[in-house]
Parts: C-alpha cells; sequence; structure tokens
C-alpha cells in the first residue's frame, strides 16, 4: 500500500503505446524501416524509463472495471503537482511522419514528447495524467537480467489523500484506516453505483459503510 507499480512502454496493454503515427515512405520497405526503427527506440528507452497512470477521478464504472478487479480492489487519490505529470491527449487520426521528421533533432524531440502523452481516442474514458519515472542505475541492471516487477515509493510529490474502497470489496473501512494509522489526513470512502446516472459515486448512508 506504500508504493505504485511502474508501467513500460513495450509492456502495457496498448499496442499502439507510443506509436500515435503513421510512418510514411517511397515504398512499403521504406515505411517498414521507419516503422522498425521507432519500435527499437520504444524498447530501448522501455530498458531505463517507464511511468505511472492516473486518471482525472475515480467516477468511471469502466475504469473500476478494468483496473481495479471489476470493483473488489481499491482507488488511491494523491495530491500531485501538475508540472511533474503530463496530460494525456486523445485523437481520432494517426500522425503521418516521414524520415526528415526523424533527422531533425528539434522535430524528433517534439514527436517523442507528443507520443509519451497522446493516445486514441478509444481511451479517452480513462482521463490519463501520468507521471515519466526514469529507473536508477541499479534497477536498469536489475531489469537487464529480467526482474519484471519496478516500484516508486510514496513521497512528498506524491502525496496519499484518499482511499476509495470498491463497491464489491471485501476490505472494510476499519482495515484501511488501520493499515494508514501512520498517516495524516488521507479520506476513506466507499463507493456504491449512483442511482440516477452511470457513474460511481460515494456511499454517505453510515449504515451501508463496510
Amino acid at each position: 500500500m506504500r508504493h505504485l507499480k511502474i508501467s513500460f512502454p513495450d509492456e502495457v496493454n496498448d499496442v499502439f503505446e507510443l506509436k500515435p503515427f503513421s510512418f510514411q515512405g517511397k515504398n512499403r520497405e521504406e515505411k517498414r524501416n521507419l516503422r522498425t526503427e521507432w519500435h527499437d527506440s520504444i524498447v530501448s528507452l522501455s530498458k531505463s524509463c517507464g511511468f505511472i497512470s492516473f486518471s482525472s477521478n475515480w467516477h468511471s464504472p469502466t475504469m473500476w472495471a478494468h483496473y481495479a478487479n471489476n470493483h473488489l480492489g481499491l482507488c488511491y487519490g494523491f495530491e500531485i503537482d501538475e508540472s511533474g505529470l503530463d496530460r494525456v491527449g486523445y485523437v481520432e487520426h494517426l500522425q503521418k511522419i516521414h524520415r526528415t521528421d526523424l533527422k531533425c533533432a528539434q522535430r524528433l524531440k517534439n514527436l517523442t514528447g507528443y507520443a509519451k502523452c497522446t493516445k486514441s481516442l478509444h481511451w479517452a474514458y480513462e482521463q490519463e495524467w501520468r507521471m515519466y519515472i526514469k529507473l536508477d542505475p541499479l534497477d536498469v541492471h536489475k531489469k537487464a537480467k529480467g526482474q519484471r516487477l519496478f516500484f516508486t515509493d510514496f513521497n512528498q510529490n506524491m502525496r496519499l489523500k484518499e482511499v476509495v474502497i470498491g463497491c464489491e470489496s471485501k476490505i472494510s473501512s476499519q482495515q484501511i484506516k488501520k493499515a494508514l494509522s501512520d498517516y495524516e489526513d488521507v479520506a476513506v470512502k466507499t463507493a456504491r453505483p449512483a442511482f440516477e446516472s452511470f457513474k460511481i459515486v460515494e456511499q454517505q448512508n453510515s449504515n451501508f459503510l463496510k
């Protein structure tokens, strides 16, 4: 409960991760070579850099279904300086790029920044924000040796402020409060489906608190 898992671009569930591009060329071979070069650059980046994903709010039933074990899990709310985050934008079409774009240092830098925070419109429900994290040299070595899981601890730049218990969770609010006894000012809430909309909201009636 004191750290978050780091995801790596070449391991996530979006096959278009960091690839919001349509590679242009004189022929199929040139296009294929450009795609291969970009893919290899993503693999290289993933050896030493990953990210943590956040969402703007916890009210989406789809997010609870996909990322909280069908409402059985928890949602953590953090206070984070937005200067350390990249807001993900969602687009309908791939951006066309050519080899000349990749040869220009400034253009390449801009395209890399665009790729890091752009996903298909299909993912817009996530309302994602990202924090990119560089592994320290020891963790880079461990990853090269086959270690798969890496985490970053809660800290002053990522302060836990609330825990929301899923509406199907068996965990009680008292268990959460006990586990967080050394934390200050962390709100513990229980979620429920809204009565008048497709939304997950806070359970206000104390008789139903778990």
